[in-house]
């Protein structure tokens, strides 16, 4: 099983006990869900009777992705070393007394993570962490390393996969990332479908040819700025190649700061608004907003004290 390089930086860091945490991905096709299970069997191998979750945001998602590959790392020459695979229980026990248990977060139905009270384990593994809670991952945080029979120091370590998405992924750990501000043993590894070179090339062309150009620029190229089109949007003639350029502070134009906090993320826009005095007739557009700046944020929640 031939690693890419990006998959065997990121392997070998989740080895190293140097890190805590490794977000790997950040575009479609990239082998993040290969790595991320090829990471975890061979933590089990090196360390016999250790315990690893794998968790993904739905049960249907997980038997249809995750597991998917799954089945086809162990088909590739590595089921010899399962002991038992439980597809009641979804665990995978392994000839030398190691486990990956696979869990489903189901955050609808268990909002405050009960099935993951006196989970104990050595580690764990998050695919697409981008659809889960950000309170999955400190949850994980709180149960790896609680397991305490597995032979050898297996590294307390949390892995995850993720595509790009205006949620806490990109504000907490993406935007981090970028400005260099991840905590010492935290690490983003981004991986996107050009550091894949076993994909063929017709794939690849299928998707410059087909893909509408926002979802290609954020899937394929990994751009964490698109922001996904509102069903009705209120500026529905906007186009960023003709509305978007450089623009002034005019100090002696009115000066608007606007928010919106109906939508995850909050939004928070800076613009100059003026009437224009010469408009034809009433049907005419009359006045003028030049947007400066737009910051968004996660919703804070709202608490109310008495």
């Amino acid at each position: 099983m031939k690693l890419t390089p990006k998959q065997t930086k990121a392997y070998r860091l989740a080895h190293s006990k140097e890190l805590q945490f490794i977000l790997f991905g950040g575009a479609i096709r990239g082998g993040k869900t290969y790595w991320l299970l090829l990471t975890l069997i061979s933590l089990c191998s090196k360390y016999p009777k250790s315990r690893w979750a794998v968790v993904r945001e739905s049960l249907p998602t997980l038997k249809r992705n995750t597991l998917v590959t799954f089945e086809e790392i162990l088909n590739n020459g590595l089921h010899h070393s399962v002991a038992d695979f439980n597809r009641e229980t979804w665990v995978c026990t392994f000839k030398n007394g190691s486990q990956i248990i696979f869990m489903a977060e189901s955050y609808d139905q268990d909002k405050e993570y009960n099935r993951f009270r006196g989970l104990e384990i050595n580690g764990a593994g998050v695919d697409e962490l981008n659809e889960c809670q950000e309170k999955l991952l400190y949850k994980l945080f709180e149960r790896s390393g609680s397991w305490l029979h597995a032979q050898g120091k297996p590294p307390i370590i949390v892995l995850a996969t993720c595509n790009p998405s205006n949620n806490w992924v990109k504000e907490k750990i993406y935007k981090a990332w970028k400005e260099d501000k991840l905590p010492k043993t935290w690490a983003y590894i981004p991986s996107k479908i050009t550091d894949n070179p076993y994909l063929p090339p017709e794939y690849l062309q299928s998707l410059r040819d087909n893909m509408p150009p926002d979802d290609y620029a954020k899937f394929v190229e990994g751009d964490w700025d698109i922001m996904e089109k509102p069903e009705n949007p209120f500026f529905y003639a906007f186009d960023p190649v003709k509305h978007v350029g450089p623009v002034t502070h005019q100090p002696n134009r009115q000066f608007v700061i606007s928010f919106d906090f109906n939508l995850e993320p909050m939004a928070i826009v800076f613009s100059h608004h003026w009437i224009v005095r010469y408009a034809k007739s009433p049907m005419t557009p009359n006045s003028t907003k030049t947007v400066r700046n737009e910051l968004f944020t996660p919703t804070p929640s709202s608490m109310t004290r008495t």
